[in-house]
């Protein structure tokens, strides 16, 4: 039986005995990126935030029964630079099953959103035939480019925005429309996957957060996990979501 988007209870199962309450953070990008742009940064936020242990995995490493065999309490989906279609498609069979029919609550960020956002459309179609990643737009004549290195001639959202929320949800506990988060993106989420409804928006990006109807499952286009003392809304949003995970 799935939990309740407003559940907050806990769940019985564990990592091994005598542990609990076990957050894994799926990284979507490929290793040498990973280590090349922090490495367990990310995990040392999720592991003080939630006072829990963080176990990282790698994309093509994930299946549906270590995740549940781990006991696993909450999935968070990392975001990525390397461009989906440059992955083999059957690298992601663990997260797609993963996606469909983990019980746990999940969140992506940035590229973990749009990574939800293809498996959940591909989950309507009943089928996984490719990874694409979805351009917002090209630039238009004169419009200047804020990072002209990374895939010059695209839009990007590049810096901090203030993001406007639309839907109030347990997500934004706490946090006032227009508070400002990290964007560092020229993909995006081009269509609310059937089932999902939309949290929060920009200007440039129309689905800048997205939840599922009645599963506990989340995507930020904004990195949530950038926050810093000036801009702290990000902090607030991962506690809410452990909150909802019934993990604090």
């Amino acid at each position: 039986m799935r939990r309740s988007i407003t559940s907050a209870s806990s769940i019985s199962t564990t990592i091994s005995e005598g542990a609990n309450r076990v957050i894994t953070y799926i990284v979507t990008e490929k290793r040498e990126n990973y280590e090349k742009n922090g490495g367990h940064a990310v995990k040392i936020k999720l592991e003080k935030l939630s006072g829990q242990p963080c176990l990282v995995q790698f994309y093509e490493d994930v299946t549906l029964e270590k995740i549940k065999r781990l006991g696993i309490r909450a999935v968070v989906f990392s975001g990525y630079s390397t461009p989906l279609w440059e992955h083999k498609l059957e690298s992601f069979r663990g997260v797609y099953e993963l996606a469909r029919q983990g019980e746990m609550p999940m969140i992506g960020l940035c590229g973990g959103h749009q990574l939800l956002g293809e498996l959940w459309a591909a989950h309507n179609d009943k089928k996984l035939t490719k990874m694409t990643g979805y351009p917002i737009r090209k630039l238009r004549k004169d419009e200047p480019d804020p990072n002209p290195a990374y895939h010059p001639g695209y839009f990007k959202e590049w810096g901090f925005y203030p993001i406007t929320i639309v839907r109030r949800d347990p997500l934004f506990a706490g946090v006032k429309s227009g508070f400002l988060a990290s964007e560092f993106h020229r993909c995006h989420v081009p269509k609310l996957p059937k089932d999902f409804v939309l949290l929060a928006t920009t200007p440039g990006c129309r689905i800048q957060a997205f939840r599922h109807k009645s599963r506990i499952i989340y995507g930020t286009q904004f990195h949530v996990e950038n926050w810093t003392d000036y801009y702290p809304a990000g902090k607030r949003i991962i506690e809410n979501f452990f909150r909802i995970a019934g993990i604090l």
